[in-house]
């Protein structure tokens, strides 16, 4: 499968929408990958949950673009307990 290719629209500092427009700037991709957000597919929560609150390593992850981390179960039970598990 090839990848999209197309204009941006940024608003705000957020993807806003893909497609053809009309712009007041440009920054030229070409042969680059733009992602709104990026998955860690390797999180130690083991070892970096207990250091600090949930909350506090949220807000590091997303500050960085992480919205998603790939971890064992296990892992987070380890930390979290069976808490960890009611959705």
């Amino acid at each position: 499968m090839m990848p999209y290719t197309g204009d941006i629209a940024i608003v705000d500092g957020f993807f806003a929408c893909i497609g053809s427009y009309e712009r007041l700037s440009e920054i030229d991709a070409a042969g680059r990958f733009v992602s709104p957000t990026f998955i860690d597919g390797h999180g130690h929560v083991h070892i970096e949950f207990p250091m600090v609150r949930h909350s506090e390593l949220s807000n590091i992850l997303l500050f960085r673009g992480v919205t998603c981390i790939v971890t064992e179960p296990l892992e987070i039970a380890n930390v979290s307990g069976k808490k960890a598990f009611n959705l």
